[in-house]
C-alpha cells in the first residue's frame, strides 16, 4: 500500500504517523529523509523492494518529498513512478510532511495519488474540534468539572498539540480538576485578550482597553512587552488583510503567514470587519512612538504609562 499523508493539522499528522508505526511494529521499517544531503530518489525503490527472506511486512516512511512540493523534472522519477504503479504487496511505502506543503496540482502528486491512500489531516471545523476535544478528554480518563472542561476547549483555540499537550499535563493531577485548579495548572493564550484590545481600541472604547489592558499587565506583562505584543499582531492582522484583498483562500493565507490555528484566522477576520490596513498602519505608528516614550521617560510610572497608552491610541 502506498499512502501519502500531509495536512495542516500538524498534530494529527504525527498521531497518524504514529498509528502506522503502531500497526506496523513487527515490520523491517526504513526511514528515509529527502532533506538529507545524500538522499537519492532511488534509495526509496531499493527499500521498498529489499524486503527479506523472512520478513512478512516492511514499512518505508518518506519525510519531505520534493517532489510532491514542486515540480521536478519527471524523468527524474521515472523509477519511483514506475514502482508506484507496481507497488510491492508486502511494503508499505508513506510520503509524509508536517508543513502541509504538498502541491496537490502537480502531476507528480496526482499520478502518485492516483495510486496511493491520500491522507489530509484538514483543520478542523469549530463543531470537529469540539467533538475531538470531547473525545480525546474522555478517552483520557480526566477527572475535570464541566466548566473547567470547557475552560480547557476554549483555551486551545482550535489547537489539537496545545489541548493535547494541557491534557498530559492535566492526567498527572491526582484530584478533579475544577476552574481554579486548571488555571493553575496550564498556560492561558492571552491572544484573546489582545484581540480584544485591538477590538477595543479600534471602537474608541476606552473603557474596554483599559480592562483588557490591565487584565493582560497583570500576567507580567511590561509596558514594553505588551507594546510588543500588540505590534506583532497588528502585523499579523495587517498580513491576513493584505492577502484577503489578493483573493487568497483561507488555507492558503494560513501557509503564507505560517500559522496552523484556524481560530487565529477567523479572530483576525473578525477584527477586519471593523479596522482596514490604513488604520493598522496608523496603529503600528503610534506604537513606535510609544515605544521611543516609554523607553525615554524614565522617571513616568507604569501606571502613567498605561494611561498615556491608551489615550496616545485613542487620540
Amino acid at each position: 500500500m502506498i499512502s501519502i499523508l500531509y495536512g495542516d493539522e500538524q498534530y494529527l499528522v504525527r498521531q497518524k504517523l504514529d498509528e502506522i508505526l503502531a500497526k506496523n511494529k513487527d515490520s523491517v521499517i526504513t526511514k528515509l529523509d529527502c532533506n538529507d544531503k545524500d538522499f537519492d530518489i532511488n534509495s526509496i525503490v531499493d527499500a521498498c523492494k529489499s524486503v527479506g527472506l523472512f520478513d512478512d511486512k516492511s514499512l518505508v516512511l518518506v519525510k519531505d518529498p520534493f517532489f510532491l512540493t514542486k515540480k521536478v523534472d519527471e524523468h527524474f522519477l521515472d523509477s519511483l513512478l514506475d514502482y508506484c504503479h507496481k507497488p510491492v504487496y508486502e511494503t508499505d511505502l508513506v510520503f509524509y510532511t508536517f508543513d502541509n506543503s504538498f502541491n496537490e496540482r502537480l502531476k507528480v502528486f496526482k499520478d502518485i495519488a492516483g495510486n496511493a491512500d491520500v491522507l489530509k489531516m484538514s483543520q478542523m471545523s469549530r463543531n470537529e474540534f469540539f467533538n475531538y476535544a470531547r473525545n480525546t478528554i474522555k478517552s483520557a480518563n480526566l477527572n475535570i468539572t464541566k466548566e473547567a472542561q470547557e475552560l480547557l476547549v476554549n483555551n486551545a483555540n482550535f489547537d489539537a498539540s496545545l489541548l493535547n499537550q494541557n491534557i498530559e499535563v492535566l492526567s498527572l493531577y491526582p484530584e478533579q480538576i475544577d476552574s481554579k485548579a486548571l488555571v493553575k495548572l496550564i498556560s492561558f493564550s492571552s491572544e484573546e485578550d489582545v484581540f480584544n484590545l485591538i477590538n477595543a481600541l479600534t471602537s474608541k472604547k476606552a473603557s474596554l482597553a483599559i480592562k483588557y489592558a490591565n487584565k493582560l499587565m497583570s500576567n507580567d506583562e511590561s509596558i514594553l512587552r505588551l507594546i510588543s505584543t500588540l505590534a506583532n499582531q497588528l502585523r499579523f492582522l495587517y498580513s491576513v488583510a493584505y492577502y484577503q484583498k489578493e483573493g487568497k483562500s483561507t488555507s492558503e493565507i494560513m501557509n503564507i503567514v505560517n500559522t496552523k490555528s484556524s481560530y487565529r484566522i477567523e479572530k483576525a477576520y473578525e477584527t477586519l470587519e471593523h479596522i482596514d490596513m490604513n488604520e493598522i498602519e496608523n496603529l503600528l505608528s503610534k506604537l513606535s512612538d510609544l515605544d521611543y516614550k516609554c523607553k525615554t521617560e524614565y522617571d513616568v510610572s507604569d501606571k502613567l504609562k498605561l494611561d498615556l497608552f491608551i489615550v496616545s491610541l485613542l487620540g
